[in-house]
């Protein structure tokens, strides 16, 4: 993918204030590896609630390049600093056969970095990498920090078209978990919490509340977001009204137009047809657990021997009835327990890479360092 039209995938594009561009700008210029497609995000980019303006969070990027061995050559030519002396000493191709075959979701971080006086953590990532968690969920590492908002600083039309298929998916699995009415405030909710189920730092290093802090001081952004992705959903969900009411959380809702009031329609078509275009990631774990619950693998053998003969023997076999049929996703999304599964699933993509990226952090990082990062965090939860 060399080009798109310039309109695809605007909603991606944020705005941040100018003084927050020029930061984010300035710390870019300095690395002279090549990257391909880089953003930012957190709370030192996007205000979250409960944190002070003493909290002085980090910026956090995330860069992806086109050949993490060569960049990390240069860039630890370049940095050396930002490197422990084990992995110095190893050189970049230990780093990259770190970051890609070692534990983990194929992300290297350093940490506790120091530019230009501002404080950061980076984490670097193959383009191919990226655009096949972004569209398969593999691990949910990456393409669940792009589900929320982030700040685009190199873009690349092949990541740009993945992350839209990505926001597309989440919006498609936060859907499949809500009930048939909700605010626009619990779809974004659901939508920011994706990515956080299994994840054991949320038992241990995380704001309790990050999630609803993370939607209530970022509203405007996440209606950019995904705006015009529900309204093209409009078969599956659309708005009925807007509730004006403050609350603590959202004591200027007459300003921000009120809260929206959403409704879907839980249709077991509608829903089958939703749950059947769930990232394979997900989709293939969801499938596992009804074969098993259901004993389905024999029946599983027989339709995979039949979709063959049918190819052979005319051109729409492969629109036969098989286990990723509609018929299938009806009876799977009418299952009293599809939402526990769902949560269960996501919770098993998320949970192992996300604590094997963690230990991989300690090596990266070295311990010093690591304390540094994960101190402030400990206080925050404690």
């Amino acid at each position: 993918v060399n080009e798109l039209p310039k309109s695809f995938g605007r909603n991606q594009m944020i705005k941040v204030p100018e003084q927050i561009q020029r930061d984010l700008e300035d710390v870019m210029s300095s690395f002279k590896a090549p990257i391909r497609y880089a953003f930012a995000y957190g709370s030192g980019v996007f205000q979250q609630k409960g944190y002070t303006n003493e909290d002085k969070p980090l910026l956090d990027f995330v860069f992806a390049v086109s050949h993490p061995s060569h960049w990390h050559a240069i860039n630890m030519q370049q940095h050396p600093d930002h490197y422990s002396l084990p992995m110095r000493l190893l050189g970049s191709n230990a780093v990259a056969w770190m970051q890609e075959k070692g534990l983990g979701a194929e992300v290297w971080f350093n940490v506790d970095v120091e530019i230009n006086g501002k404080s950061l953590k980076y984490g670097v990532i193959s383009v191919d990498a990226l655009c096949r968690d972004l569209l398969d969920w593999e691990t949910l590492y990456i393409s669940g920090r792009t589900q929320k908002p982030v700040k685009i600083l190199h873009d690349d039309a092949r990541v740009r078209l993945a992350n839209q298929v990505n926001l597309a998916s989440a919006l498609r699995a936060a859907l499949l978990l809500l009930p048939e009415e909700f605010t626009e405030i619990e779809l974004f909710e659901e939508i920011a919490g994706l990515s956080y189920r299994g994840d054991f730092r949320m038992r241990v290093g995380e704001n309790p509340h990050k999630v609803r802090n993370i939607v209530a001081a970022q509203l405007p952004a996440f209606r950019s977001l995904y705006g015009g992705l529900i309204k093209s959903f409009w078969k599956s969900v659309h708005t009925i009204g807007e509730d004006f009411t403050p609350t603590e959380a959202y004591p200027f809702v007459e300003e921000m137009g009120g809260i929206r009031l959403m409704r879907q329609n839980l249709a077991p078509a509608v829903r089958g047809h939703t749950a059947s275009r769930l990232p394979i990631g997900l989709r293939e774990k969801v499938l596992g657990h009804y074969e098993r619950k259901w004993n389905l693998e024999g029946a599983l053998l027989r339709q995979r021997d039949q979709k063959a003969h049918d190819a052979e023997r005319e051109e729409g076999g492969a629109q036969r009835i098989d286990l990723e049929s509609s018929k299938m996703w009806e009876r799977i999304v009418a299952d009293p327990e599809f939402r526990q599964v769902m949560d269960k699933s996501l919770a098993q993509i998320v949970a192992r890479p996300t604590f094997n990226q963690s230990l991989k952090g300690i090596l990266s990082a070295g311990p010093i360092k690591s304390l540094r990062y994960v101190g402030p965090k400990l206080r925050k939860k404690w």
